[in-house]
């Protein structure tokens, strides 16, 4: 175990890196917002397209390992859902994106430099990247609903502006997009072009690193928080449980009902016990929705999650 917790430490030293230059104001004010956009509109995307665009299809569409994310996803999103609805009282709309927010991991920002640490030689990490971003969109797109009922609950605004958004965030995301791109690329057998690979190639290198430090930078803004509503200790618990325990559990036990196999069991286990993803505070605080708790597990479930993902990794690997 400890040949895991060292490989990884340098992954989450970025991220310590990050809330230093944070709080040493190093960068302008707004630039953990700068590098957030950058990774995830440029260089995530490119290196996606870039990986997806030259794999082969066989490689791509493998329905066990997809069955097996969304079976642990879909069980996952369900107990929440139900465990917030009636445990804590909280209405439909802020059960589901609780729900959400208890099952969405933070895959591209920390699980892809997580799954090169540990897997340096495998070609399939970033396609398992895409893959998990790809089939747990639903999912992303349901968090958004279930924010635009709840505004619609209190402004009494049109049930078709649920839709409209969620339409809007799903033809504009640009890892989708970058997804989708390299996936007719491959379908359609045609090779991606030297110089395009390059590119690809050369912003996709940036994509770990930036994306590490631009998670320490968000965490930093999140720690330095202060009034507004307290989180409560209860509800991080059992969030924090379901995110890096039961959901990761689950997924694993859909592997091993799908029949995957070899490091493709590893890799999916791993994404889905990944932290709570920034983006879900993104989302609270665009609709100022449950920011404190939101805030409060995304910061403790990266935190938390040194120590399970190395625990995680232990177990598969023995």
């Amino acid at each position: 175990m400890l040949t895991i917790f060292y490989t990884i430490l340098p992954v989450f030293l970025l991220i310590i890196v990050g809330g230093y230059v944070q709080r040493a104001g190093w960068l302008p004010k707004d630039g953990a917002a700068a590098l957030n956009q950058y990774v995830y509109r440029i260089a995530l995307p490119a290196l996606l397209f870039g990986a997806i665009a030259q794999a082969s299809p066989e490689r791509l569409l493998k329905g066990s390992f997809i069955g097996a994310l969304l079976l642990g996803l879909a069980i996952c999103y369900g107990l929440s859902f139900a465990l917030f609805r009636l445990f804590y009282r909280a209405s439909i709309p802020l059960a589901g994106f609780q729900a959400f927010t208890a099952t969405f991991a933070n895959a591209a920002f920390l699980g892809l430099p997580i799954l090169m640490a540990l897997f340096p030689d495998n070609p399939d990490v970033v396609l398992v990247m895409g893959i998990y971003t790809l089939f747990t969109m639903p999912f992303v797109l349901m968090g958004i609903a279930m924010l635009e009922l709840g505004r619609q609950q209190r402004n009494g605004t049109d049930t078709g502006a649920i839709w409209r958004t969620v339409f809007r965030s799903l033809i504009s995301n640009p890892i989708l997009l970058a997804t989708g791109g390299g996936l007719i690329l491959s379908l359609s057998g045609m090779a991606l072009p030297q110089w395009l690979e390059s590119v690809c190639n050369m912003l996709g290198y940036t994509a770990s690193p930036c994306a590490l430090i631009a998670v320490g930078m968000v965490l930093a803004l999140q720690a330095q928080m202060t009034g507004g509503p307290k989180p409560d200790a209860g509800y991080q618990a059992v969030s924090g449980c379901i995110k890096l325990i039961v959901h990761p559990a689950l997924v694993w036990a859909g592997m091993k009902l799908f029949g995957v196999e070899g490091e493709w069991i590893a890799m999916g286990v791993l994404m889905a016990a990944m932290p709570m993803g920034t983006l879900a505070f993104v989302l609270a605080e665009t609709y100022n929705t449950d920011c404190a708790n939101t805030s409060a597990s995304v910061l403790l479930t990266t935190i938390f999650s040194f120590f399970t993902v190395s625990a995680a990794m232990a177990l598969l690997s023995g």
